[in-house]
């Protein structure tokens, strides 16, 4: 139920929805600038919120090199 609980609180933000959104529509890995650019929003904010959804466990990163891409969580 814990896990339900945090699913929801991080969705309940509009920023948040709006990253996952994106990468559920994207359908597959999204580069953080390529986030950044298409919602308009400074790469800090876009940082923080990604940072919530990967703890959630509905989003996962992979680096590679400098850069880090983002996709959906197979939970």
């Amino acid at each position: 139920m814990k896990k339900i609980i945090e699913v929801f609180k991080s969705l309940s933000e509009e920023n948040r929805l709006r990253i996952f959104n994106l990468i559920l529509l994207c359908n597959q890995e999204i580069f953080a600038n390529e986030i950044s650019n298409a919602l308009l929003k400074p790469q800090y904010t876009i940082s923080r919120h990604i940072g919530m959804l990967i703890r959630s466990g509905l989003i996962k990163q992979r680096r590679e090199g400098a850069r880090i891409y983002y996709s959906l969580s197979e939970n």
